[in-house]
């Protein structure tokens, strides 16, 4: 059974960001991410975490249209209540996708992008606290309609 879990603030977030001479915008984003991840009993419990982050400097009516992107998500947080018997803990994996679809990044513009992780806890009272990551995109700057 995979489950949504769900993604809190962020605790820390940076980005950089600088357009090359051919017009190719670079941008890479770290930061550490809370969530609420826990585990029911001594099988794997696992679930998906979207963590969205905003494109920033770009021009009004602007957004990304994205050439390659590059992310990577790790356990940066657990913890376990008492005696911990076969507890685990794990990243299985993770992509970039558009906010608001499960559409292709590369097929259309956008002014926002998620990371969704693949999460996985066992152990009736093991817990993720918090993820990290970090995403490098480039691509270049389009004019959106409205």
């Amino acid at each position: 059974m995979t489950t949504a879990w769900q993604s809190g603030d962020t605790g820390s977030a940076h980005h950089t960001c600088f357009e090359a001479h051919d017009g190719v915008r670079h941008y890479f984003f770290s930061g550490v991410r809370t969530v609420e991840c826990e585990g029911t009993g001594p099988t794997w419990q696992r679930g998906t975490i979207d963590i969205e982050l905003d494109v920033p400097n770009l021009p009004d009516g602007g957004a990304l249209s994205v050439d390659n992107c590059a992310p990577f998500v790790t356990l940066n947080g657990i913890a376990n209540e008492g005696a911990a018997t076969n507890a685990g803990w794990a990243v299985d994996g993770f992509r970039v996708l558009a906010v608001g679809s499960e559409g292709d990044l590369f097929h259309s513009a956008h002014a926002q992008v998620r990371i969704q992780a693949d999460v996985a806890v066992r152990d009736v009272e093991g817990y993720v606290l918090s993820l990290g990551y970090t995403l490098s995109l480039t691509g270049r700057t389009v004019t959106t309609r409205e």
